[in-house]
This record gives C-alpha cells, structure tokens and sequence, in this order.
C-alpha cells in the first residue's frame, strides 16, 4: 500500500481520464477511484497500490488502485 498526494485532473481522452498528478511530479491513471474525488483541480492525499505492470486505455501513465 503506497500513498500518494497530488491534484486530481481530467484529460478528455476516451470518454475521460481522470488521473493524479503527484506532488513529486507523476501522473497516476486512477483506477477504482470513488466518484466523490473526481473533482477537477482537486488537493486529495490517496492510499492504493501503484499497478506498474498495467496500462489503462488513456495510457496517462502508471495506474493507481485507489484503497482510501
């Protein structure tokens, strides 16, 4: 379990990906995200697992199962 704190963005790619932009400069594809934090420009601090083997269709980087 990693966590990670960043800023929620929306790219209008295939119907739209959201995606976290990390304080440390890594965009994360969210995957399992609740819909409460799918907010555009969004301050959030997550905890999930960085899926570094799997590619989402947006491909906007590495995917990040949200767990809280």
């Amino acid at each position: 379990m990693e966590t990670v704190k960043g800023t929620i963005r929306n790219l209008p790619l295939e119907g739209n990906i959201w995606v976290l932009e990390s304080d440390d400069g890594i965009s994360y594809q969210l995957q399992d995200a609740p819909p409460g934090i799918l907010v555009e420009g969004k301050k959030v601090t997550l905890r999930g697992e960085i899926l570094r083997d799997v590619m989402g269709i947006g491909m906007a980087g590495p995917m990040f199962k949200v767990n809280g």
